[in-house]
């Protein structure tokens, strides 16, 4: 007997009551789950679940009148600890578990099941009876029937079947898919499958073959083929076009099949660039005979144009080209030529100056990698006429973008174009690379005449064919300079047959109307007159007499005689040169008397222009540097004051070879070889270098020059004896010299017209040389003393030299400037650039050397309590500064300071206030010096010295913004932000977190802190010289310090770029950190940095070792590192890492139970949303 009132068990998958066939499937993940989020229970889900479906069962709720509330509380109990006791909720829960459903929409749809099992739970029935989960409202409730209740069960199942899904899971659903071949009735269930997410459809295309392309093809899995999307960059492909080009072999009577369907979008109203892009590629790998069809819409649909805008390169023709060649397809190799050469309309635009250099009239830039001239060029004679034809046709548009002519021109159009250095006589196709976009006209152009030599020589034993060819073919070339000179050849291949036509060519400069510049114009470049050459002596003696009276009546001319356009008469002149022997002895005396000169008939026609040549110029003397070496150096330096003098030179410095002129910088270059090769003669005679009135400053220089070089390779060459030859030089430079040559005109022996400049380097270079000389001094060859008088007077002289000038430092009369990218715009270069290329910049190094070479430092190297630089150069020295108004030098003072600090204390701050003005006018100054300080390491001694200690607090203030116009070496926020990391470091016990300048300095708003924390990791913890490691085996309380700062910038700050930079503090190499709590604070720096390291190779390095200590700690490190940085955080397309180099560490944290579920959480998510990349992956849980 059976109970009436309870209905029948619902569905063909219930059984009595309810039961599903995947339900321990089902169980098993929902206890992953609940494993996975940490949830303790002593009862597991699976048991709720279980518990559930029993109460459920006829024979058991027969018996209990509470059984539907009873079965609701056990399935509400699954989800009551993440609405209520845990810290993690139902969506941390899902993302740790790694859930491949949409998380939010899970959320929704979980929380409506939890309140309207909680309502039934407290008896709330009438609430209940409004869900519309069971379809009611509250106008219109529903009854909860024991059939709704078991419904509502069973949907609540199903959910949780898709919810709680990994990426794993997915796959092994495709695995099973693809192992049977494709039927209908399973459509719905793959596109459910494989549209869960972006890798599943990845991974059920990787593995389908193809003969799966029909069953595709047919239930609209490749849609994506049909649907509009104009705005995409061929950047990559889609996941359907890489299957296709994967199979294409296989069945490319398919894949052309699908092609030349009518609803793929590869037209202009319905059009997917990057379908017609993987077309072309599919095409260019189809047998010839589906080839054909394709190309004939990819003409008809005009695809080279639709794609244009999108990178298409068009490399993918050749080989599409090379398959029609090899099966004499020529009908359709004219037709692809065509769309791939077709004219793009919006190409020319009138007002870019550059056009000539850039102008590309196509929609393919790099025309030379399709091979298309070189097929035309040997198409088959049968389709010469048609190839010629479509070429001329091409030509034609190109012309017709330019404007038509003015009246004041012979030709019709204006070409777009210049081809001015090209003969049609001799220029041949380059068929390679080409280093410019006008290259693909010059090779147009190129094949245009190779097509038309061939076309005349097919016929060139019948006149009427040929006048055909003329009528036909050469009459409709554009009227346009370019295309008249290329006329002019063709007509000279054959110019017997082509006489009548070359006589109408030849005569056209006689017509009454034209004006000299017409005439100019037409007989521009090599073809008229090669033309001319080839065809005269075939002509009658009436057209020769005709012609050559009337080309006398040209230069009869009053306005030709009186030389008013001397280009015309050397054309006219060129002219008759080719027709030289037709000329009457007669009429060669009038040419004589016209034109100054004789016909020449060896004459040979060149283009003009000439050919660019791209080269070096490389300067040369007007003898060799052999010839030189036996002129005695008193008679060279005659030489250079007389016929060697620049003036002499460079009047005519190119008249034999542009490259390689004769001119006075060649004989510099000369003469500083020369003096390796003789450098104590040279030495001996170095006063005769300098002769302010008779020797230009460029010998002076070259001369300095020669002698640094000797001395940079060889100091033992200078003696005593020759060092007073140059010290005696360098002295008459100095007192020669004058604050009024400044001002001076130009010199008329300077090598560029700028009197100031030459000079200004050949201080440079008595500065320079006495570097190099303090340098390499040798106590055994030279006794300084003898001349340190001389150098002090020297050293006055270079730093009163008014080279660098405040005007060098202004943007609009610098040449020292920067174009960084991140500002867009220029600046002037950092004032380090300028001191270390100036006269008094190069002088300050200079007197360094001398200090060092006269007075040793302590040994412990600390601050000397008496002076040990003498009086005078402290004099010169606080009087260079005290009148110095350059940020160069003012630069150069700081970046001395330790050293001056160093060796006279006393000194060095007493005069302090003058290396840092505190003028406002003068801040500037203040802040170049400051900059020149803080390139410097730091010393104990100076960085708590009081002086320098205000000089720090005042220094947090200054950034680049107070010297807006300028490029810094070393922003000065990024500057003390070192200094201070030094300090806090190395000087631990003496500076900390209490002290006044890091409580200010951490507490500025100037952007020091991210400086700070990444040169503590960089240029500290991570640096390659172990010289930190060293310092802590010496100071090993130091770790704390390192320690503390890491916990006190997680504790205070949350900006996400200070942590960014932090993944250098990851380090194993120092032995700074104790391993288990390093790995901890990685966790929580990654927590703060949105997962992402600016440098992840330490916790690359570091993580495997990690795992083994910490593995709890080291699967969430993963987690945030791969998941959240590499893959979340990355654009699109653009998260590139390699997996493979953690596969030994997800399998340690996999081979652990502590961390295996985890573990196979993290990889189902990689696997998920990093995609192929991660699959490999998997072999690790099936290990």
């Amino acid at each position: 007997m059976t109970d009436k009132s309870i209905p029948e068990s619902m569905g063909p998958m219930c059984l009595e009551p309810l039961s599903f066939p995947n339900l321990e499937d089902i169980c098993r993940r929902l206890d992953h789950f609940y494993l996975s989020s940490g949830i303790e229970q002593k009862i597991m889900p699976s048991q709720m679940l279980h518990g559930a479906l029993a109460t459920i069962r006829k024979n058991v709720r027969m018996h209990n009148p509470d059984w539907m509330s009873q079965a609701a509380n056990s399935l509400r109990e699954i989800l009551y600890d993440f609405d209520q006791r845990a810290k993690v909720k139902r969506k941390k829960g899902l993302e740790n578990f790694g859930s491949a459903y949409d998380i939010n929409q899970a959320l929704q749809e979980i929380g409506n099941y939890y309140r309207f099992f909680e309502d039934i739970t407290h008896h709330n029935f009438e609430r209940a009876s409004t869900s519309h989960l069971i379809g009611g409202s509250k106008v219109k409730p529903v009854e909860i029937t024991p059939e709704v209740f078991e419904n509502l069960v069973y949907n609540f199942v199903v959910i949780f079947n898709k919810v709680l899904k990994q990426q794993l899971d997915i796959h092994n659903e495709i695995d099973s898919i693809v192992q049977t071949q494709p039927q209908r009735k399973h459509v719905s269930e793959i596109k459910s499958i494989i549209n869960i997410n972006l890798d599943a459809k990845r991974y059920f295309f990787s593995l389908i073959d193809e003969t799966w392309v029909d069953f595709l093809w047919e239930n609209s899995f490749l849609n994506s083929l049909k649907e509009l999307e104009d705005q995409v960059q061929l950047s990559s492909l889609s996941i359907e076009l890489n299957y296709l080009l994967r199979i294409v072999g296989q069945v490319p009577d398919k894949i052309a099949k699908i092609i030349l369907n009518d609803s793929v979008a590869t037209t202009n109203e319905n059009l997917n660039p990057e379908v017609i892009y993987c077309f072309i590629r599919l095409t260019e790998k189809l047998p010839h005979k589906l080839q054909q069809n394709i190309i004939r819409k990819i003409a008809k649909q005009e695809w080279v144009r639709l794609i244009s805008n999108s990178g298409f390169l068009g490399f993918e023709f050749q080989a599409i080209f090379d398959s029609l060649v090899t099966e004499d397809d020529y009908e359709s190799v004219l037709i692809l030529a065509r769309e791939l050469l077709s004219v793009n309309p919006d190409s020319f635009d009138i007002n870019d100056q550059n056009y000539q250099y850039r102008f590309n009239p196509f929609y393919v830039d790099y025309l030379e990698y399709t091979k298309v001239f070189q097929y035309l060029l040997e198409i088959d004679s049968k389709y010469l006429e048609q190839a010629f034809d479509l070429v001329l046709g091409i030509m034609t548009n190109i012309v017709s973008l330019g404007k038509s002519s003015p009246e004041n021109s012979v030709f019709s159009h204006k070409e777009p174009f210049m081809l001015l250095g090209i003969d049609f006589f001799t220029v041949q196709p380059l068929l390679g690379q080409h280093f410019t976009q006008r290259e693909n006209i010059r090779e147009l152009a190129a094949t245009l005449k190779v097509l038309g030599e061939r076309l005349i020589e097919k016929y060139a034993g019948g006149l009427t064919q040929t006048k055909e060819i003329y009528h036909n073919q050469l009459s409709k070339l554009p009227d346009s300079l370019t295309m008249w000179r290329l006329r002019l050849y063709l007509l000279s291949v054959n110019p017997e047959y082509f006489r009548e036509f070359l006589q109408q060519s030849l005569s056209r400069i006689f017509d009454l109307e034209m004006s000299e510049k017409f005439i100019t114009e037409l007989i521009f470049g090599a073809e008229y007159k090669k033309a001319l050459k080839v065809s005269f002596p075939l002509m009658d003696q009436k057209f020769q007499r005709q012609y050559i009276k009337q080309t006398l009546d040209i230069i009869s001319s009053d306005h030709i005689v009186t030389n008013k356009n001397k280009f015309l008469r050397e054309q006219v002149w060129e002219i008759l040169s080719c027709i030289c022997g037709h000329i009457s002895s007669s009429d060669r005396k009038l040419v004589y008397q016209l034109l100054g000169k004789e016909c020449d008939p060896t004459f040979e026609p060149k283009p003009a222009p000439p050919s660019i040549q791209v080269d070096y110029i490389v300067p040369r003397g007007p003898i060799s540097s052999e010839e030189l070496s036996r002129i005695p150096v008193v008679n060279i330096v005659e030489k250079l004051k007389t016929d060697w003098s620049s003036t002499n030179l460079d009047q005519d410095m190119y008249n034999e070879n542009f490259l390689n002129p004769i001119n006075s910088e060649g004989v510099g270059n000369m003469l500083e070889g020369d003096i390796q090769k003789r450098p104590n003669e040279y030495l001996k005679n170095a006063e005769l270098f300098f002769s302010k009135q008779n020797l230009s400053e460029q010998y002076t220089y070259s001369f300095l020059q020669g002698v640094y070089k000797i001395v940079e390779l060889n100091i033992e060459t200078i003696n005593d004896d020759n060092f007073i030859n140059l010290l005696s030089l360098f002295k008459s430079i100095s007192k020669s010299w004058t604050k009024e040559d400044v001002s001076n005109k130009p010199s008329i022996n300077t090598l560029d017209n700028n009197d100031d400049f030459n000079w200004q380097y050949v201080h440079y270079m008595i500065a320079k040389i006495l570097d190099i000389f303090l340098m390499n001094f040798n106590d055994a060859f030279l006794n300084l003393k003898i001349f340190r008088e001389d150098i002090i007077d020297l050293l006055r002289h270079l730093l009163e030299y008014p080279n660098p000038s405040e005007e060098d430092e202004l943007l609009v009369s610098t040449k020292f400037e920067e174009y960084p990218s991140e500002r867009n715009t220029y600046l002037v270069s950092n004032p380090s650039v300028l001191a270390i290329n100036s006269v008094r910049g190069c002088a300050l190094d200079v007197i360094t050397k001398l200090i060092l070479r006269e007075y040793k430092p302590n040994q412990a190297f600390q601050a000397s309590a008496q002076s040990t630089i003498p009086s005078d150069i402290k004099e010169i020295l606080s009087h260079a500064i005290a009148n110095e108004k350059t940020r160069a030098i003012f630069f150069q003072f700081g970046r001395h300071l330790p050293f001056f600090f160093f060796h006279d204390q006393q000194w060095l701050l007493k005069i302090l206030s003058k290396v840092f003005p505190t003028f406002t006018n003068k801040k500037h100054l203040a802040l170049a010096a400051w900059e020149g300080y803080l390139y410097n390491s730091v010393y104990e001694e100076i960085f708590f010295n009081t002086l320098f200690q205000d000089l720090y607090l005042k220094g947090l203030d200054y950034s680049p913004d107070d010297d807006p116009d300028r490029e810094f070496l070393i922003d000065p926020r990024e500057g003390i932000a070192n200094h201070i990391a030094i300090a806090f470091i190395y000087f631990f016990d003496k500076f900390n977190f209490g002290s006044e300048l890091f409580t200010l300095f951490w507490h500025n708003d100037k952007g020091n802190k991210l400086a700070f924390v990444d040169f503590i990791g960089r240029g500290i913890i991570s640096r390659g010289d172990g010289k930190i490691k060293q310092f802590i085996q010496e100071n090993p309380d130091c770790k704390k310090r390192f320690m503390e700062l890491w916990d006190f910038v997680l504790e205070n700050e949350e900006a996400l770029d200070l942590f960014k930079v932090m993944g250098s503090w990851i380090n194993l190499s120092t032995g700074i950190f104790d391993l288990s709590w390093l790995i901890i604070r990685a966790r929580n720096t990654l927590s703060k940095s949105g997962a992402i390291l600016n440098w992840g190779f330490g916790l690359e390095q570091s993580i495997e070792v990690f795992a083994k200590l910490n593995p709890e700690e080291t699967i969430k490190i993963l987690r945030l590192y791969l998941l959240e940085g590499k893959i979340r955080s990355a654009k699109p397309g653009y998260s590139f890492f390699d997996i493979r180099q953690f596969y030994e560490v997800f399998d340690i944290l996999y081979s652990n139970p502590i961390t295996r579920i985890e573990t196979q959480n993290l990889i189902s998510k990689l696997i998920e949303e990093g995609g192929s990349s991660c699959w490999e992956l998997k072999e690790i849980l099936q290990e």
